[in-house]
């Protein structure tokens, strides 16, 4: 009994040690800038690839996060190279839209506005919007640099990310409806083991992909950026939970169940720090650090609990068949809390879009 009790109170020690290491982590984490990826080109004055009957009397460009600007942020030529002075450029809008007006009549012709910015992370961004005035035809040969895409590596690990963190916190959630459902019906059969250890593993391999792909092999370099910091706590998080799924995994059950569960409810704190780190460097924060971090994190709990509870709970229905007496209820309770998950989802990526989108010119 005392050895018993002696592991109950190490565990929950060390447990508290590292949830106080944790936070430290994240508050270290915080004070970092805006880290997203690139700024996009959401829209432009006068749009790309349309002509105008008659002659733009200035160039506005709109950003989905604040940018900076240098002495050649824009430029304006025709289809010869000939240059068109432009007045003063400007940004308003906190930042986030580039105009500078048009001094001189432009003749019917195609033209192009090369232009180059540089985002709150510090990477450049530049591109090359073609338009026409009159009657003339639209340059075919606009490049489309506004628009910049991650390569394939680091799409598939940042939808890895996201599909670690729905198995792990998702599968979290659909446990405990799980559980809830055989204590109601008086079972004696446990439902399967949410996927914990698989969901932060594969986090955690999704983040070191993504730290190479930003620091190279000198990983050292990363907590020197905002992002880097970031990936670290992501990194970090998903590795502290792998420990606490390793002590509530079910060969540890028989020797501590006592301290089972509360791995597994602890779990969802490094988690939940993955969330409020995806959340810190994606782009509502750039529009607003208080409503759109708030937003974006609870659209991210959301969605990933919409997803990562279906995959429990599709699993405990495998477990149980034949057992309609129990996987009724489960589905059923999945389905109101799903209706629930999906109104939030809808909700929070709806004002998300609002906060995003910036005022159209008058």
């Amino acid at each position: 009994m005392f050895a018993i009790l002696f592991s109950r109170k190490l565990f929950a020690l060390v447990a508290a040690l590292c949830t106080v290491a944790w936070l430290g982590l994240v508050w270290l984490a915080l004070p970092a800038p805006a880290a997203s990826a690139h700024a996009y080109l959401l829209a432009t004055t006068p749009p790309d690839g349309y002509a105008l009957p008659s002659s733009p009397s200035a160039l506005t460009l709109d950003f989905d996060e604040p940018v900076s600007i240098g002495p050649g942020a824009v430029g304006l030529t025709d289809t010869s190279g000939t240059r068109y002075p432009l007045g003063p450029v400007a940004l308003s809008l906190a930042g986030r839209r580039l105009s500078a007006p048009v001094t001189v009549p432009l003749r019917n012709g195609s033209y192009r506005i090369r232009w180059e910015v540089t985002a709150d992370d510090g990477d450049p961004v530049s591109g090359v919007i073609s338009f026409a005035v009159g009657t003339a035809a639209v340059a075919a040969d606009a490049v489309e640099g506004g628009r910049s895409f991650d390569s394939p590596l680091v799409v598939a690990a940042r939808w890895a990310l996201f599909a670690g963190l729905a198995l792990s916190l998702g599968g979290m959630v659909g446990d405990r409806l799980a559980r809830r459902v055989a204590r109601e019906t008086n079972s004696t059969t446990h439902p399967p083991s949410p996927a914990l250890l698989l969901g932060s593993g594969l986090g955690v391999l999704a983040a070191v992909v993504l730290a190479i792909n930003q620091a190279g092999l000198d990983l050292a370099q990363l907590p020197r950026t905002g992002s880097g910091r970031l990936l670290v706590i992501e990194l970090a998080g998903f590795a502290l939970a792998i420990s606490l799924a390793l002590v509530s995994a079910p060969r540890a059950r028989t020797a501590a169940m006592g301290r089972t569960g509360l791995a597994r409810a602890l779990a969802g704190v490094p988690l939940l720090a993955v969330v409020a780190a995806e959340s810190w460097r994606a782009h509502p924060h750039a529009a607003s650090p208080l409503w759109g971090t708030a937003l974006t994190v609870v659209h991210l709990v959301a969605v990933s609990v919409w997803v990562g509870a279906l995959v429990h709970v599709l699993r405990v229905a495998s477990a149980w068949r034949g057992r309609h007496g129990m996987i009724r209820p489960l589905v059923y309770d999945y389905s109101r809390l799903a209706l629930v998950l999906v109104g939030l989802v809808i909700l929070t990526g709806t004002l998300e879009a609002v906060l995003l989108l910036p005022t159209p010119p008058r």
